[in-house]
């Protein structure tokens, strides 16, 4: 979440949150951090708000008791703190105090926060916040409340779960308007009206709208087939920016929509492959949506939606014609891809559903004739290609397959698990491979696990078998880059066969690093995010 400082002449600041509660001040223009608050939240913060005058800002918690803070950001200092709801509380708004509230006293605070069945008046004055609830008239229970926008004149609008757009004059209701059949998510003001976004389905065409306030004028806006969830609007100088659950930012002047950025949705993000010639990636995530990305554009080829379930795992065949997904149900797809990187639904090829847990890793063996497929379980099976027909299963370990790579020859697997072992298996039999000569001579296509002899300098002394997620070795072979679970993507030299090991380490991902490639050439890395569910690409300048 990112908020700007209202009327500051000259000076713009932001704020970004941490999930531990904390809270940071940024300046926009040289991006120094200007003050950072703790101490009011614990678990992480929902909602912010600068007061008029840029001096103060609120702040509500994801707490148990969704409490209400206060500060003086620039001093950082907690002015008051209250327990805002036992209930969630979507979105807090400091408002011009309104005319029957107002008093001598000129330090008084005027919000309103909205979540489930609320809708509350705060005033604060110095260290004390007294609150009352606004009513929606004698008859009229309060639903959801899930956005809040100040007009002029004293006018509040709340937008509600219903697709319900409530407007208060001093606190008192005085109109309703039913604009949207879903939930109003975000609300703007604009120069002709209000603006209103909500979410998209099968009998609703439009989820942004544009209303004056007596609802005489709604203007349609935004269709379905461009954006089916809006969660921010802004407008300034008669352009909108619309932003959505699938992290596409769209641009709207003189009704030209252009789109700024897109991205994956809601759930973590997990697959990843890098196409062995071009710089194309392709992702698979929870929000059941795999993407075809141009690197050298920055922007996303094509999108498969409305897949079986929540996707996993991805990879692309050496000949780059196919991919191979698995799905967090058991499934795994074959797809065409073409030449360009497009991928459709009519292109599905080939599916299987085996399993009744997810399918963690799926892998062409190099020569293109097998895939490995390893779920939630204790095993990995080989598949023969192109008709799936099972050839043989790895099994005989314990714990869930957390890392996979094939042999050069096709012969050959290396697998890690979550409890921190290495096994080998010879494919041609789903033998366990014990002979250290044999596995010595083996030369490895790709390398993705993070244990074995050379990987021991990727672990330092205090961290556990979890850590570290994943790593890939550089298409040169002297690179090693490692993805934890603390958000770092670290570069050694390779090998890495000794303990404590120097590396670079760069900050990007807001958690888990999921997944890492290099692209075909080295020159850029590719890295996934969990919970941010966020696509970077890091460009190589020098070697480590």
């Amino acid at each position: 979440m990112i908020i700007y400082v209202p009327h500051l002449v000259n000076t713009n600041y932001c704020v970004l949150l941490g999930k531990d509660g904390s809270i940071h001040v940024w300046k926009v223009f040289n991006k120094e951090p200007e003050s950072i608050l703790t101490g009011a939240h614990s678990k992480g913060v929902c909602s912010l708000s600068f007061s008029n005058s840029g001096i103060l800002l609120a702040s509500v918690g994801i707490d148990d008791c969704h409490t209400i803070a206060i500060w003086n950001w620039r001093e950082g200092s907690l002015i008051s703190k209250v327990d805002g709801s036992q209930y969630r509380i979507f979105q807090v708004l400091c408002i011009t105090t309104p005319k029957s509230k107002q008093s001598n006293q000129i330090d008084n605070l005027s919000l309103i926060t909205c979540g489930i069945s609320h809708i509350k008046y705060w005033c604060v004055t110095g260290s004390n916040m007294v609150s009352e609830r606004l009513s929606l008239g004698i008859d009229t229970p309060c639903e959801t409340m899930l956005s809040i926008l100040e007009c002029g004149d004293q006018k509040i609008i709340v937008g509600s779960l219903s697709g319900t757009m409530y407007i208060f004059q001093d606190l008192l209701i005085s109109n309703t308007i039913k604009l949207h059949n879903g939930p109003i998510w975000a609300l703007a003001s604009h120069p002709d009206g209000i603006l209103s976004g909500s979410r998209g389905s099968s009998d609703i065409d439009v989820v942004l709208k544009l209303s004056s306030l007596e609802g005489v004028k709604i203007q349609e806006i935004i269709s379905r087939n461009i954006a089916s969830d809006i969660r921010a609007i802004d407008s300034i100088n008669n352009m909108i920016i619309v932003g959505t659950n699938d992290s596409m930012i769209i641009q709207i002047k003189d009704d030209i929509k252009t789109i700024l950025n897109q991205g994956h949705g809601y759930g973590e993000l997990w697959g990843l492959a890098i196409h062995p010639s071009k710089m194309i990636a392709i992702t698979a995530s929870h929000d059941s949506c795999i993407k075809s990305w141009d690197l050298c554009t920055k922007r996303i080829i094509s999108t498969l939606k409305n897949l079986s379930g929540p996707a996993q795992s991805i990879d692309i065949n050496p000949n780059a014609d196919l991919i191979a997904a698995g799905f967090c149900n058991g499934q795994f797809t074959l797809f065409e891809l073409k030449e360009n990187g497009t991928l459709e639904m009519e292109s599905a090829i080939k599916k299987k559903r085996d399993y009744s847990s997810t399918i963690n890793i799926i892998k062409f063996s190099p020569d293109g004739t097998k895939l490995a497929v390893a779920c939630s379980k204790n095993f990995v099976d080989i598949y023969k290609l192109p008709h799936l027909i099972k050839h043989a299963t790895c099994k005989g370990f314990k714990g869930i397959t957390s890392n996979l790579d094939w042999s050069h020859d096709s012969n050959f697997i290396q697998i890690n698990t979550l409890q921190y072992q290495r096994l080998i298996y010879q494919i041609s039999d789903a033998n366990l491979i014990l002979d250290n000569e044999v596995i010595g001579k083996i030369i490895w296509s790709t390398l993705t696990c993070v244990s074995g002899p050379d990987l021991l300098g990727i672990w330092s002394e205090d961290s556990e078998s979890g850590d570290v997620n994943n790593s890939h070795l550089s298409n040169r072979g002297h690179i090693l880059a490692t993805g934890d679970d603390y958000g770092l993507v670290k570069l050694f030299n390779f090998p890495v066969n000794k303990k404590n090991a120097t590396y670079l380490q760069f900050h990007g991902h807001s958690a888990h690093v999921t997944n890492l490639r290099f692209t075909c050439n080295d020159d850029y890395l590719v890295t996934t995010g969990g919970d941010d569910s966020c696509v970077f690409l890091w460009k190589t300048i020098k070697d480590v």
